[in-house]
């Protein structure tokens, strides 16, 4: 989680929880039988996580510590620069989480095709 330069992911861990849940549905009816109901089931676990991780922020933000500015605000402006900018940051960030994707056999772009 925490980097050597101070910064912060949760990739691996983020990962390590797909694999979880993906072997829990291996183990029962919801077996992916394809690369897309696989890919499916792990956008779509993807936007659990999202609506979870924002309905936390929301409930955080709700606190009377930060007055009137929503602290989640700074992060939502600041992931949608970085998505419409696609600056050398990004793609390396997104480049390494392919790499990881892939060597998972999860879908993913081929190296040649990202961004």
């Amino acid at each position: 989680m925490l980097q050597p330069d101070g910064s912060i992911t949760f990739v691996d861990e983020l990962l390590d929880l797909l694999d979880n849940l993906m072997a829990a549905c291996a183990k029962g009816a919801e077996a992916p039988r394809s690369d897309l109901e696989k890919g499916l089931m792990l956008t779509y676990a993807l936007g659990v996580l999202q609506c979870e991780i924002c309905t936390l922020g929301d409930g955080l933000g709700a606190s009377p510590v930060f007055g009137s500015l929503h602290p989640l605000q700074l992060f939502e402006e600041c992931c949608s620069e970085t998505r419409e900018s696609h600056g050398p940051q990004y793609r390396q960030r997104l480049n390494a989480i392919q790499e990881k994707l892939r060597q998972r056999g999860w879908p993913t772009a081929r190296p040649e095709s990202s961004l």
